[in-house]
């Protein structure tokens, strides 16, 4: 059979069709509101660019790279602008500025409070759940903290005497989890988990889940269309359903299980988390949160509370550990301060832990975790946020951004800000927050590692406590030696594979 179509029609028709793209395109970027500002021209035209960067593993650094090309306004999706400037943080990441549906990560019809996409929503769940995340409430469980903390070090130290090398990639996890499932149930998770299976897939859940939730997040239109379809029954990881997530949701249901049938009168009295989701938090016409926001909320807590903490961790371990200086001084510090602790009567014993109270005080300290947070923080993707009716208009005449536009900004790009960090913005340099403690301040509105405003990080706390804690117990006893640093890919958080280390134990010289 022969075709009727003639060879000179076939380049005809294909320009008919490319003239007609053209056409189309071009009338949408002429009553395009957000034409004018610079980007990639993919970027402008469909969101599937913003996926391909995603999925390098790399989004962070092209963040950096499209905002060293462009200048401070970037546009990274057809209705999404990127901005860097920390000057512009209060204004996007305002107390009343609403999320989008970019977070709603969740596959049920309630949203978290991690997603939730009103102010008003997350204010009164932020209210309800707040009192577990204060300082006091969290050190009601120091002690048992101390002894998870000492715990972690005595298996390095087991390592450590043996001279070898090994991967350390795996152990800020386990020491993350074992603190995190100590606030939500005073246990740690390794008391649950001898095999590791727990611990296995939730850190294999969470990173190689990553990709597909923020795939999702960057087309909103696609989880609707396999969601919410008839599909969405086959494709909705379930509970006990044999995948490392619905092994994790299984893990998570057992524990709100038994607190339901047992109640825990000590965590009552400490103030932990599940207890007080299950019988304090309650919505505002004074009933109990429901199961599936407490599900949801747990979710979370089980994931993200642990990823940013152990990353942050490692990451901190890597820098100090090949920075000689940086090195010597911190150690200088903690020798000095178990000194005085000593002498103070704080603790009895050389290898006692010190109290919160006084390592959340220790200067250079607070500086390496604070220039670790800046440089290399544990979330680097972009946070957007709605705005509303009235639009902004950004300064130096940057243009005028209209109602319904979502705006970001990434905590990696913001850390790394040059007219606010310097021209070494992008080395580590702890001491430029110890040089000049006035500009140290004016700084510290900027940092973003934990969000901004009151959408900051409600785990931010416990978070720091446990940096504090670990990274001072870590120096004290050990000299690490880098081996290998191992690969990395950033899909929102991070996944580290192959840290190689040496320990050198530090001998304990007070003298």
């Amino acid at each position: 059979m022969t075709s009727n179509v003639q060879p000179t029609q076939l380049p005809l028709t294909w320009i008919v069709i490319a003239s007609c793209f053209i056409l189309v395109v071009g009338f949408i970027r002429l009553y395009d509101p957000l034409r004018k500002f610079p980007g990639p021209l993919a970027a402008a035209t469909t969101r599937l660019y913003s996926v391909k960067a995603l999925w390098s593993g790399r989004e962070h650094e092209l963040l950096l790279g499209a905002h060293k090309r462009y200048g401070s306004v970037v546009r990274w999706q057809p209705n999404l602008l990127l901005l860097n400037d920390p000057t512009l943080l209060p204004i996007i990441y305002n107390h009343r500025s609403d999320k989008t549906p970019h977070y709603n990560s969740s596959l049920k019809s309630v949203e978290s409070i991690v997603e939730a996409k009103s102010w008003k929503v997350h204010r009164n769940a932020r209210k309800r759940i707040s009192k577990p995340f204060l300082l006091e409430s969290i050190l009601q469980d120091e002690d048992l903290i101390d002894s998870n903390i000492v715990s972690w070090i005595d298996k390095l130290g087991q390592i450590s005497a043996s001279d070898k090398t090994f991967d350390f990639s795996r152990w800020p996890h386990l020491l993350g989890h074992d603190l995190n499932m100590i606030r939500l149930v005073g246990r740690p998770l390794s008391d649950m988990d001898p095999i590791s299976a727990h611990l296995n897939n939730l850190v294999h859940a969470a990173q190689d889940g990553a990709i597909a939730v923020h795939t999702l997040a960057r087309l909103p239109w696609l989880k609707k269309a396999l969601f919410n379809g008839p599909l969405g029954r086959f494709l909705t990881p379930n509970s006990g359903d044999g995948s490392q997530l619905g092994e994790v949701l299984e893990f998570r249901d057992g524990l709100v299980r038994s607190e339901r049938v047992a109640p825990d009168e000590n965590s009552k009295a400490r103030k932990r988390l599940l207890d007080h989701y299950m019988h304090e938090a309650r919505n505002e016409d004074g009933t109990l949160i429901g199961s599936d926001e407490i599900e949801d909320d747990i979710t979370n807590l089980l994931f993200a509370g642990t990823e940013t903490v152990a990353h942050t961790i490692l990451s901190t371990v890597l820098h100090i550990s090949q920075n000689a200086p940086c090195l010597a001084k911190l150690q200088s510090e903690i020798k000095d301060a178990v000194t005085s602790s000593l002498k103070a009567g704080e603790i009895d014993h050389p290898n006692s832990p010190l109290p919160y109270t006084t390592v959340t005080k220790l200067p250079y300290l607070n500086a390496c975790i604070r220039e670790i947070l800046r440089l290399d923080p544990p979330v680097v993707s972009y946070l957007p946020r709605a705005i509303k009716s009235g639009g902004i208009q950004l300064p130096n005449g940057q243009g005028f951004i209209p109602e319904g536009t979502e705006v970001a900004m990434s905590p990696y790009v913001i850390g790394r800000n040059e007219e606010l960090y310097g021209p070494d913005a992008e080395g580590f340099r702890p001491s430029r927050f110890l040089e000049d403690s006035d500009w140290a301040g004016k700084v510290l509105p900027y940092d973003f590692a934990w969000g901004y405003g009151n959408r900051r990080c409600l785990g931010k706390v416990l978070a720091m406590l446990i940096l504090r804690k670990s990274l001072f117990e870590l120096f004290r006893h050990f000299e690490p030696e880098v081996v290998s640093e191992g690969t990395s890919k950033a899909y929102l958080l991070w996944s580290h594979k192959n840290v190689v280390l040496r320990l050198r134990r530090v001998e304990v010289d007070l003298m």
